[in-house]
């Protein structure tokens, strides 16, 4: 499943930060690495809510980009393997 949207990008940016507390309340020191897989994380969320897709859903392929106030994404998602029936 592709899909591609924009966002809000003080809506990125509060979900960002929402992963950085959490991630420093479980002792994770602050760094722009910190950061950058929060923005990541947070641009997949926003696509999954946006999309209805499940998080058990493998992300396959991301990009966005800023542009003034949004951020446009593309993503690609995948479902995983289904449990063989015995």
């Amino acid at each position: 499943m592709l899909t591609a949207h924009s966002s809000h990008a003080g809506t990125v940016r509060r979900r960002a930060s929402e992963f950085a507390d959490f991630a420093r309340r479980q002792g994770t020191l602050h760094s722009m690495k910190l950061w950058r897989a929060c923005y990541q994380q947070a641009v997949q969320s926003l696509a999954r809510e946006a999309e209805h897709v499940t998080a058990t859903a493998t992300c396959e392929a991301l990009f966005w980009e800023q542009k003034g106030g949004e951020y446009w994404i593309s993503v690609t998602f995948g479902q995983p393997p289904a449990a063989p029936l015995h």
